[in-house]
């Protein structure tokens, strides 16, 4: 017999993911298009059928929003030798979702961060965005949780 639970939390945990999947298409299209991140969310909520966790993404998405400077600035105390405008919109993006989720969603934990980061950096990214990602949200995550995270072990 299925457990019931563990069925739930997969689907939770996918429509988490797909939410992150959302959130970097909307900074992307933000970005790209110069449209207001909140026209972009509201575009793809459209379109996002059930599988997205929404409230997530508009979470996410508004956040990232409006943290902009500082993630940014995080970005910049992490990549030495690189200026912004030699990392792709899509790790930038990517970045800043991952920054965020460390620093404002403490129930997510660090690894699970980082993992899903690399994992769409390597899915709408180049070649070797996944490693550029997580060198750089490594080094993010050892200042921003220094002292471990809740729940893990």
């Amino acid at each position: 017999m299925p457990n019931n639970r563990n069925t739930g939390q997969r689907r939770a945990m996918g429509g988490r993911r797909k939410a992150r999947e959302l959130t970097v298409q909307a900074l992307y299209q933000s970005e790209l298009a110069g449209v207001a991140v909140e026209e972009a969310v509201e575009q793809l909520c459209q379109d996002a059928g059930e599988r997205a966790d929404l409230d997530y993404f508009r979470r996410l998405a508004g956040g990232i929003a409006r943290r902009l400077p500082e993630l940014d600035g995080w970005i910049d105390t992490a990549v030495q030798k690189w200026t912004p405008e030699r990392i792709s919109i899509v790790d930038r993006n990517v970045m800043r979702l991952g920054i965020y989720e460390l620093l404002a969603e403490p129930d997510v934990p660090r690894n699970v961060a980082i993992n899903e980061a690399i994992e769409l950096s390597k899915r709408f990214g180049g070649e070797g965005s996944g490693r550029f990602v997580n060198g750089i949200l490594d080094q993010v995550a050892a200042q921003v949780r220094k002292d471990g995270d809740p729940g893990e072990e």
